[in-house]
């Protein structure tokens, strides 16, 4: 159960990273 709960925190925080990233590039075109 513990190791669900982290790897649900660890794929959240690598979506915001990604959603950053995305909104980067969106900017940069």
């Amino acid at each position: 159960m513990v190791q669900l709960e982290q790897l649900l925190k660890d794929g959240t925080k690598e979506h915001i990273e990604w959603k950053k990233t995305k909104e980067t590039k969106e900017i940069k075109k």
